[in-house]
């Protein structure tokens, strides 16, 4: 909404001759023993066909194989996440691992919230219900009414709205800052059953939005129906 190995082993066999010469006199023929590196070059070939023919003729053996020199999860991926359903079914979405729960609930409302271990970086949905249809007008000012008593932090500080943009999926993008400059974030607003709203917000502090940008686009948009 906000914003988405094999590899190969090449094998070189090299055969190395010598370069053989002609001799008239007759040589001893005394056998010669092979050394210690002609036998373990020997013996490593056969251990190799033996593997080789291993695999060919088992290949869940060598799936196994590569399946258990799998990094575990969280090595692979520097931000795994968890799957978080709200209470009432209303969503899901994927929620970086790590990140700090809170809920809570007031009047005609509740909120879950996941903040960065750090504090600079947050997602929450609030799902606000009176029992009354909301839309048009009344639908925009409550809207606006959740993102000052939940992200304006202060008597001298106020939310400015940068952009207001109707979504394919019938929901509305508000891009916003705080008067300070300090923060800044991005809320989606949609109706369910014409009476709840929901309002799923990602905020960042402005000195860290490189750091979670990303982080916050791959949450959001995994936002979806449970």
């Amino acid at each position: 909404m906000l914003f988405a190995l094999a590899g190969g082993v090449i094998m070189q066999t090299r055969e190395v001759f010598s370069n053989d010469r002609t001799q008239k006199e007759v040589m001893s023929i005394e056998p010669r023993r092979p050394n210690d590196r002609t036998i373990i070059l020997v013996i490593g070939l056969i251990l190799l066909g033996m593997v080789v023919v291993t695999f060919v003729t088992d290949p869940r053996l060598f799936q196994s194989i590569l399946d258990a020199v799998k990094p575990a999860n969280g090595a692979a991926n520097e931000n795994p996440a968890r799957i978080f359903t709200d209470r009432n079914n209303y969503y899901q979405m994927d929620i970086p691992e790590g990140w700090i729960y809170l809920s809570g609930n007031g009047d005609h409302y509740y909120f879950d919230q996941f903040k960065s271990p750090d504090g600079n970086a947050l997602i929450e949905n609030i799902v606000y219900d009176e029992g009354a249809p909301l839309e048009g007008a009344q639908l925009g000012q409550t809207a606006l009414q959740l993102l000052d008593q939940f992200y304006d932090s202060g008597p001298n500080e106020t939310i400015q709205l940068t952009d207001d943009t109707p979504q394919q999926d019938g929901s509305e993008r508000l891009s916003w800052n705080l008067s300070s400059g300090n923060r800044s974030g991005v809320s989606f607003v949609e109706v369910r059953n014409s009476k709840t709203l929901l309002l799923l917000t990602a905020e960042w502090s402005n000195d860290y939005k490189s750091q979670y940008m990303d982080i916050l686009d791959k949450s959001v948009s995994s936002y979806r129906n449970p």
